[in-house]
Order: structure tokens, then C-alpha cells, then sequence
């Protein structure tokens, strides 16, 4: 108990943020995407042939933004991109509750999807640069 006591203190304070925001966004899409399917066809009016569909608008607006967003992240720093990105993804999900049909449901991931590609590679960035080179498998898990 006490390894795993020193090892959080050790760890540098963006870095512990970094993985706390790497915990809420997986903890969202684990807890979300099992019940979409359900939300989709009972509450939104969707039909269930266009779940998968909607799934790769999510998909698709990662694939999208990651190249053009992960600049700014370069220009203008780390964290009003954490911020503003942690802050798209938890609005893109409370819109879903507001929005009714493929259409909307579709524009609404896409535009989730963006902000939820810039997350990941933005909180690695943060951690890589608080910490020493040879730390960074042991904060981050890259391989050297």
C-alpha cells in the first residue's frame, strides 16, 4: 500500500491531472457507448440500422480534427486545449440529451468526436513535457 502511496506523490501535478482526465474521458465513452444504442432507438427516434452510422461520425470526427487541431495545441498551449477539448467532449454528451434524429445526432458526434481526438494526445504531450525523458514509460507508458 505504501508503493502505491509514494507513487502518486511522486508523480509530477500535471501529469496526475493528465490521467485523471484520461480516467473521466474513458470512463465516459465506456459508460456511454453500451447504452447509445438504447438512447438512439427509444428517446432520439433513431433507427437502429443507423446506430453504427452514428458511431462513425464519432469516429470520423476524431479522424478529422486530430492532424488540424493537434497544431494549435503547438501555438497556443497545452492546456486551453485540454480545457477547451475536456469541455466539447462533456458538452457534445449533454447535447445528445437535447437532440432528436440522424441528422442532428450525426452533427452533434462529429463535432464530439473532434474534441475528443485532441484529448489524448494533448494530456501525453503535457505529461512528456513535466517529465524527464527517461521517466516517460513509467508516466506515461510510451515505450523508449
Amino acid at each position: 500500500m505504501t508503493a502505491i502511496s509514494s507513487f502518486w506523490r511522486a508523480m509530477p501535478r500535471p501529469a496526475l491531472l493528465g490521467l485523471f482526465l484520461f480516467f473521466c474521458a474513458g470512463f465516459a465513452d465506456g459508460a456511454l457507448v453500451p447504452f447509445f444504442p438504447l438512447w438512439a432507438s427509444g428517446e432520439a427516434g433513431i433507427p437502429v440500422g443507423a446506430v453504427g452510422l452514428l458511431f462513425g461520425c464519432y469516429a470520423g470526427g476524431e479522424l478529422i480534427a486530430a492532424p488540424l487541431i493537434g497544431g494549435i495545441a503547438d501555438r497556443v498551449g497545452r492546456r486551453p486545449v485540454l480545457i477547451f477539448s475536456s469541455f466539447g467532449v462533456g458538452c457534445g454528451f449533454i447535447a445528445l440529451f437535447f437532440v432528436h434524429g440522424v441528422a442532428a445526432t450525426a452533427i452533434v458526434l462529429i463535432l464530439t468526436g473532434m474534441c475528443e481526438s485532441v484529448l489524448h494526445p494533448t494530456i501525453l504531450t503535457a505529461i512528456a513535457d513535466v517529465t524527464a525523458p527517461s521517466a516517460h514509460p513509467r508516466w506515461s507508458a510510451w515505450p523508449e
